[in-house]
């Protein structure tokens, strides 16, 4: 049988792969969640929600967990309610959105889900809020809460990112790397400034510890 010895280099490379073969899964897994949503409650409103798709990847990230909250707690709801549900929910936080959001909660108060759709916004205000209050304790400023939610598509990729530094994958050195694989969730050259002092800042939060 024969060894294969490799060096902390090509270790390294090997581990920064599938830190980017994970992203990649992320981003898809998340586009592909979005554009479920927006055919199934398209069909329900009667409404070309395709807007949805030019934002799925930042928000994929915030509205999976919600996702997995309704069907944990309601599980008598089928795929287009939760749909429509989680649209509801997605729209409360776009601005310039009256006419798709009246439409949107006229068919959940058709359905008798309200009750439902508030527990829904409820848990999804206590996640944006956590997941800014994680932001502000690396001592990282967003300008706006709002904007928050521009970044939250790095919350499934939270546990990766703190393996990857505590290992020593991730490094100061490398994050500039690590911003360009986020490319794929679409991030700007403003954004890709504030996910760069995020990952700085968890870096240096994580070597403290």
């Amino acid at each position: 049988m024969t060894t294969i010895l490799i060096n902390e280099q090509q270790r390294r490379i090997i581990l920064m792969e599938s830190i980017d073969d994970e992203i990649k899964k992320t981003a898809k897994e998340g586009e592909n969640l979005i554009k479920r949503i927006q055919k199934e409650v398209s069909k329900q409103i009667n409404f070309d929600l395709s807007i949805m798709m030019t934002f799925s990847a930042s928000i994929a990230g915030f509205i999976g967990p919600v996702e997995d909250f309704i069907k944990n707690k309601h599980h008598d709801l089928t795929s287009m309610e939760i749909s429509l549900i989680l649209t509801g929910v997605i729209f409360q936080f776009i601005k310039d959105n009256g006419e798709v959001l009246t439409k949107i909660k006229e068919k959940i108060k058709e359905k008798g889900l309200m009750s439902v759709y508030k527990d829904a916004l409820s848990k999804s205000v206590d996640l944006k809020n956590s997941f800014l209050n994680l932001i502000l304790s690396l001592g990282v400023t967003i300008q706006k809460s709002s904007n928050i939610l521009g970044y939250t598509f790095l919350i499934p990729l939270l546990p990766v990112l703190y393996n990857s530094i505590s290992s020593g994958v991730i490094t100061m050195d490398n994050i500039g790397d690590i911003v360009e694989r986020l490319s794929y969730f679409g991030v700007t050259n403003y954004a890709g400034f504030t996910i760069k002092e995020i990952i700085s800042h968890l870096i240096h939060k994580i070597k403290q510890q």
